[in-house]
């Protein structure tokens, strides 16, 4: 249980931390676009 608690939690981190730089991005994509 231990392991997969640990694992879950690692996922959840790589999830949110995925989510923010998708948001960047898109962010950064979006300002690129609006510009040219």
């Amino acid at each position: 249980m231990e392991r997969r608690d640990a694992s879950f939690s690692g996922a959840a981190d790589i999830i949110e931390y995925y989510e923010r730089v998708i948001k960047t991005w898109c962010g950064e994509t979006g300002r690129i676009m609006g510009a040219s």
